[in-house]
């Protein structure tokens, strides 16, 4: 009973940190997005590995049962791989067709893992029901569907989930994926053959050890990861504010143009579908040589524009600066218009001539 309990709190634990996670992928920069993205679907599959093989040693009939090293780790490498795909698919492209896909990936190679865990058992013959088989994987592909739902395309990740929510959605989700295993076990039968002997076979208390070895690992690389991503939100929190505070409108570009950030200010310069704007106000479209000025006639403004390349360190990026200089460049245009012209009958002066 404490296996089994354990086995689901390992579940829980590891649904709440993959929509911890989650959150993460989806407010990262294009730079941290694919650490988030590994560290989420590594840890849940590792997980859910877990989990599967903690419950295996809860069941009483298994208590002495030797298992298959190179199996053994295959599902490991089976569980991390599904679930890192079925992120990154859904991040990648937030659709329909991505999420059904994604889920769908990542609960076949969570039953896939569960299979290949059973399969690993040595020393004895195993026989399949087949509807328990097919049942425990849709609950696995339902399972998948639920945690990409509640990750990506909920509106509670469209805003800062509270914790409460979050451990809510983790029980939920830690029901579902031991319901796929006990599932998975009900419809399985098998048989202990007599003075069975194996190389490469991972003895009970060795495998307990494993499980609790890479357990603890989920844990530290979870507490590590949110502690790197505050850091990370703190150093941008200065960033932005400074951003925010200057007077210039700022931009940032790839070498396509794609617009990575830009200020309150350049919004506000800039109107919706301008001609310097293409593509959903995502790209700016401007052909200015580095590290000179120009002027820009935006509506009613006169903007100086200025842009400075940013190169090594795996930068390959544009800073643009734009400045409102309408109100100087009226001025200086008014005082050459007094300096040539007469003040009472607005013709040109001798200096002018």
């Amino acid at each position: 009973f404490l296996l089994v309990t354990l086995s689901y709190l390992i579940a829980a634990t590891s649904a709440y940190i993959a929509i911890e996670l989650a959150g993460r992928v989806k407010t990262a920069t294009n730079r941290s997005k694919h650490l988030w993205l590994i560290a989420g679907g590594s840890i849940l599959g590792l997980g859910i590995w877990s989990m599967h093989f903690v419950a295996m040693l809860g069941h009483g009939t298994l208590k002495d049962a030797t298992y298959s090293f190179p199996l053994v780790f295959l599902s490991v490498i089976i569980a991390m791989t599904g679930c890192i795909l079925g992120f990154y698919l859904v991040a990648r492209r937030m659709s329909r067709e991505s999420f059904v896909l994604g889920g769908f990936l990542m609960g076949s190679a969570i039953a896939g893992m569960h299979y290949v865990g059973i399969a690993a058992l040595q020393g004895m013959t195993l026989q399949y029901h087949t509807g328990y088989v097919l049942l425990s994987i849709l609950i696995a592909i339902a399972a998948s569907w639920t945690a990409l739902w509640i990750g990506f395309f909920s509106r509670y990740a469209k805003r800062q989930m509270l914790v409460q929510t979050k451990v809510f959605f983790a029980l939920i989700m830690g029901i579902a994926i031991s319901g796929m295993h006990h599932v998975g076990m009900l419809g399985l039968e098998f048989q202990m053959i007599p003075s069975f002997t194996s190389d490469q076979v991972i003895e009970p208390t060795m495998l307990l050890t494993l499980v609790s070895i890479v357990t603890l690992f989920l844990f530290v690389v979870f507490f590590a990861s949110v502690l790197f991503d505050l850091q990370l939100r703190k150093r941008d929190l200065i960033q932005a504010t400074i951003l925010e505070s200057t007077e210039d409108g700022v931009v940032t570009t790839n070498p396509d143009g794609a617009i990575q950030y830009a200020n309150s200010l350049f919004y506000d310069f800039f109107p919706e579908q301008h001609q310097y704007l293409t593509e959903l106000d995502t790209t700016l479209r401007l052909d200015v040589p580095d590290h000179t000025k120009q002027m820009l006639h935006v509506d009613e403004r006169i903007l100086e524009v200025v842009n400075n390349p940013l190169k090594g360190e795996n930068l390959n990026q544009t800073l643009w600066f734009f400045r409102n200089v309408t109100d100087q460049v009226l001025s200086q245009r008014q005082l050459e218009h007094l300096a040539f012209h007469d003040r009472l009958t607005d013709l040109p002066n001798r200096d002018k001539i």
